[in-house]
């Protein structure tokens, strides 16, 4: 079972750190580890940012309570689905799972909430 099909039968893609709605997500659920879960309603999403470094690349999330940083590999693919507001849930791979991932599927290496910088 993928990530996608764990999660709400609306939600047609994804991959094993990711699931994505097309028909537009009303929340972003995150993952993290240590068993921690946040629920995020897009209406207050305020800004995303997408930087790709020799060593990896970082996603960075803002909705007006929290940010988002996701750390891994392929996140372009997310912050599409983020500028979208189809992105419905991203979890954190495990790293016996990473070695059998495709080049180009997205893998989720870390994920941070803290509370929002922005006013």
């Amino acid at each position: 079972m993928s990530f996608s099909e764990s999660l709400d039968s609306s939600n047609d893609y994804g991959s094993a750190c990711h699931a994505v709605d097309y028909k537009g997500a009303k929340v972003l659920s995150v993952h993290a580890t240590a068993g921690r879960t946040w629920a995020f309603p897009w209406v207050h999403f305020v800004a995303a940012e997408h930087c790709q470094e020799p060593t990896g690349e970082m996603l960075r999330i803002t909705f007006s309570s929290a940010e988002i940083v996701i750390e891994g590999t392929g996140l372009l693919l997310l912050f599409r689905a983020v500028f979208a507001c189809r992105l419905a849930a991203v979890r954190v791979l495990p790293p016996e799972l990473r070695a059998g991932m495709p080049d180009s599927a997205p893998v989720v290496g870390r994920i941070s909430v803290r509370e929002s910088a922005m006013p």
